[in-house]
């Protein structure tokens, strides 16, 4: 029986011992995490409070942008404008925003008087060409009319700029001749370019007058019936006539510059034909 009782306490000190390292190891798991996750540290403006991650612009560089996860304390409390103190494990993957994961903690600094966000910035996170739209009214070989509607929560800005393009034949296009053998046994001659036979490009300036000078702005507000929000839906009045003079048979594309940090182009593409008739594609943006 003392046998017995002496086995029971050895095997209990023997589980307690495993415990107590098994333990030891988790801590010190845990604390190497937390201590590792606490290495780094950096100031930032929040730009954005997402489901599970902040996006975050380092104070005084609009183009230094980052998405960074919540710590462990989750939430608290984020608001655009507040500048935090981010503690992280210093691995930043670099993609655009650049994305910051392992956190150990999030300190918000100021909440009082937010800092004021760089344009650029906000339409970067909150506005996308997706919730554009373009209608055409006029074309002719001279100018063009359209609108565009932003029903963005910041709408971009549209400076007065624009190119025109025509297709044309690729002077620097090389055809090569060659011979293949068909099942007949018989050889037929076959073509094939080196790069592309025809191109865009610019349509030739008869002058260097600005493009501010040929357009005329039309803004008109209009509600938003379905969302009860009211929107500018903004019209553009071209006259490139003394720029690129009066446009004469071919195919061409009209592409319209817009203001936002990745710069994209509203283009309409059209053709005119040798008695001037005009066939114009749907609007796109690219």
């Amino acid at each position: 029986m003392k046998k017995f009782f002496t086995g029971i306490i050895k095997i209990i000190l023997i589980i307690i011992i495993i415990l107590l390292i098994a333990f030891l190891i988790l801590e010190g798991v845990y604390y190497f995490k937390i201590k590792n996750n606490m290495v780094s540290k950096m100031e930032g403006i929040i730009v954005k409070v997402n489901d599970n991650y902040i996006s975050v612009m380092k104070e005084g560089n609009e183009t230094d942008l980052y998405n960074i996860s919540f710590s462990k304390d989750g939430n608290m409390g984020f608001e655009i404008g507040q500048k935090v103190l981010i503690h992280y494990g210093g691995t930043v993957v670099t993609t655009f925003p650049a994305i910051i994961s392992n956190v150990g903690k999030i300190e918000i600094l100021k909440d009082e008087n937010k800092s004021e966000i760089p344009y650029n910035v906000l339409t970067f996170f909150y506005s996308s060409k997706d919730n554009l739209s373009v209608s055409v009214s006029e074309l002719t070989n001279k100018g063009i009319t359209f609108s565009i509607t932003d029903t963005n929560k910041i709408p971009y800005k549209y400076p007065n700029k624009y190119i025109i393009y025509k297709k044309v034949y690729n002077e620097d296009y090389e055809e090569k001749t060659y011979s293949k053998e068909e099942n007949t046994g018989n050889s037929i001659k076959q073509s094939e370019g080196m790069g592309a036979e025809y191109i865009w490009k610019e349509v030739d300036k008869i002058s260097y007058q600005s493009y501010e000078s040929t357009t005329q702005d039309l803004v008109y507000n209009l509600p938003n019936i379905n969302e009860k929000e009211d929107y500018s839906v903004i019209g553009k009045k071209i006259d490139w006539s003394n720029i690129y003079g009066e446009l004469t048979s071919g195919e061409y594309q009209f592409s319209y510059y817009t203001y936002t940090p990745n710069m994209f182009f509203i283009n309409i593409k059209f053709s005119i034909d040798s008695n001037g008739q005009i066939i114009m594609d749907k609007p796109y943006m690219d």
